[in-house]
């Protein structure tokens, strides 16, 4: 009876303390199928956990056995998700690049359509996963969508992957008119790192001078610069990713080391006198105010400090990875950018709607109060909010 006592009583420690491990808290405001949200987030949490573990015990590094782990749980719900098939989806590869084309019931004879580049860092997740996210973008704007396969790191490094974004991008915009598609009303869109590659293909089909440009660029909470891991967002936010898991994403793109890892942490990754000139883009100071926390602490820098590599300054202040370290947005195509008030890449989108502004280029911005990474994908209300303001101004 003691030994049932003593295992009862260990087990229901056991629970508790797991419990407590997997609880996420969500935004107080945030009301949209919060067990789902917050079954998802544990489920991100552990895989994580298992990963660090996993490495320690030389399985891998913890950015490898994360992505084999997370895409093998998606792969799983995608196999167990019904098609709609009032959408037509083609396979096709365009310049060598792999890609699928959804075609809604509602297309119009030409129309617009939409390019789009899933997220997950440049390392995590396939086409195959956001087969549900993109039939829903078709359905919801009324527009062909066309998803890009890219190839991701850690096995493609940078910038292989923006490479595959550009050559497919192009190959549609020279070809739209066999979709039925009017190559002047195309939006290359994306969440996170696929918001990055939107914006940095926006810069380089600008500095090419690529006729005809797209018309609209959607940019969900993207990723904007690699220069600064110490933003009052990156400080403030660790919910769904953190920086932690955005400087581990470099470094796969980089082929990092941890002690390269451990200075990006720092901000010490790049030389006092690089900082310094691109000090203008990131100032935090630029940030509205309402957006800050009362815990927010403003970073400071050593004098005098030089870039412990070359390559990685080189990358991290090229205008085609940090798009908000660009000389000039001006000849960029419009912009429709989302932020979120709980998610660490907050402040690389609203130095960018500052940038925008400034610099007279046409934008508009959605913020959620509420929102934090990852809701575009999980939660049917912001992708269908998004896609109206696509269908409406294409």
């Amino acid at each position: 009876m003691g030994f049932l006592v003593k295992f009862l009583v260990g087990s229901a420690v056991l629970m508790v303390l797991l419990a407590y491990y997997l609880y996420i808290p969500l935004p107080p405001n945030y009301t949209e199928n919060r067990v789902k949200i917050q079954v998802a987030l544990a489920g991100n949490k552990v895989v994580k956990a298992l990963a660090n573990i996993g490495s320690l015990l030389g399985y891998g590094s913890p950015m490898e056995l994360r992505k084999v782990m997370l895409e093998s749980l998606v792969d799983r719900k995608v196999k167990s998700t019904p098609r709609d098939e009032s959408v037509t989806i083609q396979q096709l590869s365009f310049d060598g690049v792999y890609v699928r084309v959804y075609t809604p019931p509602t297309a119009k004879m030409n129309g617009p359509a939409i390019v789009y580049y899933h997220g997950g860092g440049y390392v995590l997740f396939r086409i195959d996963h956001f087969d549900e996210a993109c039939t829903k973008m078709a359905k919801m704007s009324n527009t062909v969508v066309v998803s890009v396969d890219y190839r991701t790191a850690p096995a493609f490094t940078y910038p292989t992957g923006i490479n595959d974004g550009y050559k497919a991008t192009k190959y549609f915009l020279e070809h739209a008119a066999d979709f039925n598609v009017d190559p002047t009303r195309v939006a290359i869109a994306g969440d996170s790192a696929g918001g990055h590659m939107a914006a940095s293909l926006s810069l380089r089909l600008r500095d090419e001078k690529f006729e005809p440009m797209p018309k609209l660029q959607v940019l969900i909470y993207p990723h904007l610069q690699t220069i600064d891991y110490l933003t009052p967002s990156y400080q403030e936010n660790d919910l769904a990713i953190d920086s932690d898991d955005m400087i581990q994403f470099f470094m796969a793109l980089v082929n990092g080391t941890q002690d390269s890892r451990d200075l990006l942490a720092k901000g010490l990754h790049i030389s006092s006198e690089t900082r310094e000139k691109f000090q203008k883009y990131v100032d935090h100071d630029l940030i509205p105010e309402k957006y800050l926390s009362k815990n927010y602490k403003k970073p400071s820098y050593p004098k005098n400090h030089v870039t412990f590599s070359e390559k990685i300054e080189k990358v991290t202040t090229s205008s085609y990875n940090s798009p908000l370290l660009a000389d000039s947005l001006e000849g960029i195509p419009a912009v429709y950018i989302m932020t979120c008030q709980h998610d660490c890449l907050r402040d690389d989108g609203l130095l960018y709607v500052e940038r925008l502004k400034k610099e007279g280029v046409e934008y508009h911005h959605v913020h959620y109060d509420e929102g934090f990474h990852g809701v575009f994908s999980l939660v049917d209300r912001y992708l269908r909010e998004t896609m109206e303001f696509v269908r409406d101004n294409l």
